[in-house]
């Protein structure tokens, strides 16, 4: 159970710093982020839903908030609500997270732009809290190609419950964008937390996004799992909307 709950948190670290700007960069339904940052003097909600199919079934719904602070940093606060029916049943708030996200690479066509997200949470009293303040950084690229951009993750994640090993996080995504507002998009993802074997998750994704003439993006994807790790399928949902 303590695995699901580290796993749980690295999720929503990932949830806090998601960012969407107009049909350039990807957003939700993946886990991978971008180099995007929001407009300046912009607010962005995401609001999302996931459910989980493994041997203890489970769903999570996300909330996130994030500011434009430059043309090139904004700041996030997320917070998540988690269900799992497993015995004994839990749910709750999971820790709340707060970050930062600093495009420090302004690329062009065809070459890369580069970003740093740093993030930490806030240690709740639920049941699915673990009790202790963890910190996150992770290095961002993402190149265009002729009509498709690739997205590249790597970060680390500093547990802060002793015994605990840190975890080593990486992505990779394809966003595929129309001109009709929709997207496609597809990704792997991955942790390794130095147990080797089982203990490490490996996730495939592919998924589907609109945007309306609200500007509001709807998203949903559906991943499934590639290690014991991982859950056997996760369908995802959202809504961004930019004010």
């Amino acid at each position: 159970m303590r695995r699901w709950v580290e796993r749980i948190a690295v999720m929503v670290l990932a949830v806090a710093s998601l960012v969407v700007a107009p049909s350039a960069w990807a957003g939700h339904p993946l886990s991978t982020d971008d180099a995007g940052t929001v407009t300046p003097a912009h607010l962005e909600l995401e609001m999302t839903f996931d459910a989980f199919q493994a041997d203890d079934d489970e769903e999570g719904y996300g909330l996130a908030l994030t500011y434009g602070v430059t043309e090139r940093l904004d700041i996030a606060v997320a917070a998540g609500y988690t269900a799992l029916h497993s015995e004994p049943k839990l749910k709750g708030m999971v820790d709340p997270e707060f970050g930062f996200k600093w495009r420090f690479l302004e690329g062009g066509e065809r070459r890369p732009s580069l970003a740093l997200v740093g993030g930490t949470t806030q240690p709740g009293d639920s049941d699915l809290s673990s009790g202790e303040r963890d910190w996150g950084a992770l290095l961002i690229a993402s190149i265009p190609g002729r009509t498709n951009v690739l997205h590249l993750n790597l970060g680390n994640t500093w547990v802060g419950e002793a015994g605990v090993n840190d975890i080593i996080s990486w992505g990779v995504a394809l966003e595929m964008p129309r001109e009709d507002g929709t997207a496609w998009y597809a990704e792997i993802v991955g942790d390794n937390s130095g147990e080797g074997g089982g203990d490490d998750s490996l996730e495939a994704l592919v998924g589907w996004s609109k945007e309306v003439r609200s500007g509001a993006v709807y998203s949903v994807g559906v991943a499934f799992g590639l290690s014991d790790a991982s859950p056997d399928c996760r369908l995802s949902a959202g809504l961004t909307r930019d004010f």
